[in-house]
C-alpha cells in the first residue's frame, strides 16, 4: 500500500514537471491605470502611452476608458490601438465600433458633459509584442474634435487640465503568466527526484 502511494506521489510530481517543461503556468490578472493625459496642440490629435506591464504579459482581457472632449457630433470620434492593432472606435451618440460597439449611454457634445465611460472585454494575445515589458496604447481623435481651449471644471480626474481637444484616463487588465524555470533548474529537480527514489529503495533493502 505504501509503495502504491509513493508511486502515485512521484507520478504527480513528474506530471507537474512536464507541465512546467511545456511552458504551462498559471495566469494571474493584473489591472494598471493610465492617464490622465490630454492633447493640447490643436484640433484632433493623438495620445501615445507606454505602459509598463512586464515581460510576462500574455493577454489583454479588459480595457476601460474615461474620456472627455468635443465629441457627439458627426465625424467626431476616438480610435484606440493596442500595440498597433485597433480595438475599436468611440463615437458618443453615434455608432461605436469594435469592442466599443455596446452603447456608452451618454450623448452630447463639447465640454459641458461629464466624462464618458466605456468598458470592453478583450482577448488580445500580446505575448509576442511585449518583449520589452512595455505595452503601447494609442488614442487617435479625428480632426473634427476641436480644441476650444476650455478648462475642465468640477471634481473629476481631469480637473486642472486646460486647452485640450480631448483627454483620456482609465485602466488596462491583462493576464500574466508565471515565469517558466530554465532547463538547468528542471534538470536539477529531475535529478533530485531520481536520487530520492534510489535512496528510498536502498533503505528498504
Amino acid at each position: 500500500m505504501e509503495g502504491l502511494i509513493m508511486r502515485k506521489f512521484l507520478q504527480m510530481i513528474v506530471f507537474a514537471v512536464a507541465l512546467i517543461g511545456l511552458g504551462i503556468a498559471p495566469a494571474s490578472a493584473i489591472t494598471i491605470d493610465y492617464g490622465p493625459a490630454a492633447y493640447t496642440a490643436g484640433d484632433g490629435g493623438s495620445i501615445d502611452l507606454d505602459l509598463i506591464v512586464g515581460t510576462n504579459a500574455a493577454t489583454v482581457t479588459g480595457f476601460e476608458i474615461k474620456f472627455q472632449g468635443d465629441f457627439g457630433q458627426s465625424g467626431e470620434s476616438l480610435e484606440v490601438f493596442i500595440e498597433g492593432t485597433s480595438i475599436g472606435t468611440l463615437a458618443p451618440g453615434l455608432t461605436s465600433t469594435g469592442v466599443f460597439s455596446t452603447p456608452i449611454g451618454i450623448t452630447g457634445s463639447n465640454y459641458n458633459l461629464d466624462p464618458m465611460y466605456s468598458s470592453a472585454v478583450l482577448n488580445q494575445d500580446i505575448s509576442s509584442l511585449v518583449g520589452d515589458g512595455i505595452l503601447d496604447v494609442l488614442f487617435v481623435a479625428t480632426s473634427a474634435v476641436a480644441n476650444f481651449g476650455a478648462t475642465q471644471v468640477g471634481q473629476d480626474v481631469f480637473t486642472g487640465l486646460s486647452g485640450f481637444s480631448f483627454a483620456v484616463a482609465g485602466t488596462v487588465t491583462y493576464d500574466e503568466t508565471a515565469p517558466v524555470p530554465e532547463p538547468t533548474t528542471m534538470l536539477l529537480l529531475g535529478t533530485g527526484l531520481i536520487g530520492l527514489v534510489g535512496a528510498r529503495r536502498k533503505i528498504k533493502k
